[in-house]
């Protein structure tokens, strides 16, 4: 309404102003009740001044202006050519001069009142009262009130500018669910109906206040039952009637059905394309004549034909199944209908949101850009990469029409979330004792462009690790987009000390690398890196002379080379896809390094939902050395990463004192399940298997390896992952006697 007033009274400007412009000769403020006012606020935001030509376009400016101010709901503007007068007429936002709270059991009015930000000799702001609205509600929703409906009115007085604000509550019902019965149901059972709602007994009903009756969610799965029926083809399918029982405290539910019979596809067809023929969408289409119909099948179709429109810039396609159901023969027709549209481009993409990330950060990542095709999917895969970066809570990409015929403008709204940690920990390691942890990391940092060195999207990590058994300090620092281009510079600068039962170890370098795509196989990435470090072995006195012959200071400089293959579809916690990985490491005196030797990698893991949200993960590595193989470089067995059930270094050749002397060779084959139990917590069972050998490509023989199991949790906190594991061997080719298992325990970090 007000922006047609506006609208209103910038025309009559327009048409009655004359060709000549006229000059203002005073400006008069009036409030709604016609009175004059002396209103320097008003004047001082506006341009039209006396002595200034009259401007329809300044004026216009100056409405909007006053509008913005947030002190008026309506601003009204006139001007008298004979005169000269600009008679400038507003309507002040009202003033709030009194809360009344009715209709209010459970919470006292204070309760309320403190849940609302409206204040009292303030003006009434409707945005700070819708969410004070909300903010009631979800006090009621949060001690089972569900259904409780709340009022906001707001009620003139004889002044007006003056209102009252009152709110009233109808608290309604707060029974707890005790059972849900279903009646007339054969095709489905009583016990898979129960499972796919979620009105439902709790199990703590009687001790806890849980499990409180929500009619829109009770709505919400009538609806659900009805789709699942529908997915197997009963179109008749009917909720008859649902009878409620309650003692004023616990509520029983009986739902009473009507199934009817399964409809079978009769004709399919499809209507209003133009754009491709039928024959080539009719490769698309999945439901067939004499086939038993579902509506998973019908919306799969509808999915498949969208998306090819879509995918070619019709973003305002509509494709829908209408049905033609005969109730008699239990035959339903099935018509394809299309509305083609127009294909569009990309005008503007408009980013909001973004008040750390620089604008040029979340550019790069777009897969669509201005002046291209208006693909849905490119739109698709940008919202997804956004998301990965892991620096927003909400993405949304919105199209838009234009003015512009055959345009449409991305509007891209962003809600940024927390990406600096600053950690202080301490715990049990199953490696390292006493683990204690300073981390500071901020994951979406700027180096270039100083203080407050936030918004770059780069990422950084300074972490300090301190036991008794070990001494880390780890700098690093990655840019993703190094020199403006898709390379990615990592680099870390890491000095640690380990303290083993034997010996001890003082390692001081840095690496370096550079990542880059490939160009023809966008998912694989090439990566070349140097390592260069200082290490120092100190053996005890009492070590055997195999150990003793490795005490050394050497220097290692390595040129490391990754080929890798990346098709998950989320970095955080995928559930498709996989990662396949070959590594190269050579170290010479070429390039400096004390030794001459190569490493090999391969690693494959695969990601597959297995039920519901529970991820099913195998993994697979196969490792080995050739050349020089100082003890520093050689690999050990147990542990996360090397076979849970075993203790770090257990698992592998050993000397003649049985103490760890490590091998050239490593397998390992893992298979793990992932069930999620809320946002922080997710269960784990695992099955390793893996061996270190002492011989390089050593590892034909599968006879020789340890099979070992056991369960798991992880923790997801904002610093990252706390990982809790016991395994237990099943075949044990340890040199090792004890096979009674081991817990593992490991702090990670994002990063």
């Amino acid at each position: 309404m007000l922006k047609q007033i506006y609208k209103v009274f910038l025309i009559a400007i327009l048409f009655t102003s004359f060709a000549m412009a006229k000059e203002i000769q005073e400006v008069k403020v009036f409030n709604s009740k016609g009175e004059e006012i002396q209103s320097g606020f008003i004047l001082n935001n506006i341009k039209s001044k006396p002595g200034s030509n009259l401007s329809p376009r300044i004026l216009s400016s100056d409405i909007r202006r006053l509008y913005q101010t947030n002190e008026f709901i309506n601003v009204e503007t006139e001007f008298d050519e004979d005169t000269g007068i600009l008679k400038v007429t507003v309507t002040r936002r009202p003033k709030l001069i009194k809360i009344i709270i009715e209709g209010n059991k459970e919470f006292d009015d204070e309760d309320i009142a403190d849940e609302m930000d409206v204040e009292i000799d303030e003006l009434l702001d409707e945005t700070v009262m819708a969410a004070d609205k909300h903010n009631i509600k979800k006090l009621y929703d949060d001690d089972g009130f569900y259904n409780a409906d709340i009022f906001f009115d707001v009620e003139k007085t004889d002044d007006p500018e003056e209102v009252v604000l009152r709110v009233t509550i109808d608290e309604k019902s707060s029974l707890q669910v005790d059972e849900v019965r279903f009646h007339g149901n054969t095709v489905i059972l009583d016990d898979d109906l129960a499972d796919l709602i979620n009105t439902k007994p709790s199990f703590w009903r009687y001790l806890f206040d849980t499990g409180f009756f929500n009619e829109l969610l009770f709505d919400a799965d009538l609806k659900l039952i009805k789709r699942q029926y529908k997915a197997r083809g009963y179109l008749d399918f009917k909720v008859e009637k649902v009878v409620k029982k309650d003692d004023g405290e616990y509520l029983e539910l009986d739902i009473f059905i009507t199934e009817g019979r399964p409809y079978i596809v009769g004709n399919v067809t499809i209507s209003g394309n133009s754009i491709y023929s039928t024959a080539e969408l009719e490769k698309l289409v999945t439901a067939k004549s004499g086939f038993s119909y579902s509506t998973l099948v019908e919306d799969a179709d509808v999915d498949r034909m969208t998306t090819k429109y879509q995918n070619e810039g019709y973003l305002d396609l509509y494709c829908s199944a209408q049905l033609k159901p005969n109730p008699q023969t239990h035959i339903v027709d099935v018509d394809y209908r299309i509305v083609e549209a127009k294909p569009s481009k990309i005008r503007d993409i408009i980013i909001t949101g973004n008040n750390d990330t620089k604008e040029y950060v979340i550019r790069r990542e777009l897969a669509i850009q201005p002046d291209d095709k208006a693909n849905k999917d490119l739109i698709d895969k940008s919202k997804k990469r956004l998301i990965n970066m892991n620096y927003f809570e909400k993405v949304d990409i919105t199209p838009v029409n234009t003015e512009l015929e055959g345009y449409k403008d991305l509007q891209l709204k962003l809600e940024e979330k927390s990406t600096g940690q600053i950690g202080l920990g301490g715990g049990f390691s199953s490696a390292d004792s006493f683990v204690g942890s300073v981390n500071f990391s901020q994951s979406n940092f700027d180096l270039y462009e100083g203080w407050p060195f936030i918004g770059g999207g780069q990422r950084f990590q300074s972490r300090a690790q301190f036991g008794s058994e070990r001494q880390d300090l780890t700098i690093a620092w990655v840019d993703p987009w190094f020199m403006g281009k898709p390379l990615s510079l990592s680099t870390s600068f890491y000095m640690n000390e380990r303290y083993y039962d034997d010996y001890d170890q003082k390692k001081l370098g840095y690496e370096v690398g550079i990542t880059k795509r490939l160009s023809k196989y966008p998912l694989w990435t090439i990566r070349h890196a140097h390592r260069l470090y200082q290490i120092q072995l100190d053996m005890d006195d009492d070590v055997s002379k195999e150990l003793e012959d490795e005490e050394t200071t050497d220097i290692s400089s390595a040129y490391i080379l990754t080929l890798r293959k990346d098709t998950r579809n989320s970095t955080r916690r995928p559930n498709e896809g996989g990662i396949m990985q070959f590594t190269s490491e050579l170290q010479s005196i070429v390039i400096g390094s004390d030794n001459e030797s190569g490493k090999f990698k391969v690693r494959w893991t695969t990601y597959n939902e297995a039920f519901e949200e529970s991820v099913l993960k195998l993994h697979a590595e196969v490792n080995t050395l050739i050349g020089d193989d100082p003890i520093y470089d050689r690999y050990f067995g147990g542990g996360i990463g090397r076979v849970r059930g075993y203790d770090e270094r257990e698992l592998g050749p050993i000397d003649s004192r049985e103490d760890p002397l490590g091998g050239a060779s490593f397998l390992l084959l893992s298979a793990e399940l992932d069930v999620p139990f809320n946002k922080t917590f997710n269960g784990v069972w695992f099955v390793d298997a893996g061996n270190v050998w002492e011989d390089s490509y050593d590892f034909a023989d599968l006879s020789d390896l340890s099979l070992t199991t056991g369960p798991g949790v992880r923790i997801n906190l904002p610093i990252g992952v706390v990982e809790l594991y016991y395994g237990k061997p099943v075949i044990d080719n340890s040199k090792n006697e004890d096979d009674s298992g081991s817990f593992h325990f490991n702090m990670g970090y994002n990063f």
